[in-house]
C-alpha cells in the first residue's frame, strides 16, 4: 500500500469531498511517468491536495480500480454522473479531461 498525491482543482476537489464524485478518472499517458497511472492499486492512498491558498488535503484508500487505455473508454463502462456530476456531455468530458497539463 502506498500513498499517491494526486493534485486537484477546487471544483472537483469539492465535489470528492461532498461525495457527488465518486470516481477520480486520470487521462493517462505512458511516455509521461508523472501520467502513467498504472502503478495504482487497490488499497493505496490517494492523497487529494486542493489547488488553491489552502492545499486543503482529504485521503481516501482505493477501495477499486480500473485501468483504462483512455478517457473515451473509461465512459463507456463507468456512470458519467460519477465521474463527472456537473457535465452530461462525454465529449465535453473528454475535452476537459485532456485540457490539463
Amino acid at each position: 500500500m502506498k500513498e499517491r498525491k494526486l493534485p486537484l482543482l477546487p471544483q472537483a476537489f469539492e465535489l470528492i469531498k461532498s461525495g457527488r464524485k465518486k470516481i477520480e478518472g486520470r487521462a493517462p499517458d505512458i511516455d509521461i511517468p508523472a501520467k502513467n497511472y498504472k502503478h495504482m492499486n487497490r488499497d493505496d492512498i490517494l492523497v487529494f491536495i486542493k489547488e488553491d491558498e489552502t492545499n486543503e488535503i482529504i485521503k481516501y484508500t482505493i477501495s477499486d480500480i480500473n485501468h483504462y487505455s483512455s478517457v473515451e473508454e473509461m465512459l463507456k463502462y463507468e456512470n458519467i454522473k460519477i465521474v463527472s456530476p456537473l457535465e452530461n456531455d462525454s465529449e465535453k468530458i473528454i475535452t476537459k479531461y485532456h485540457s490539463f497539463p
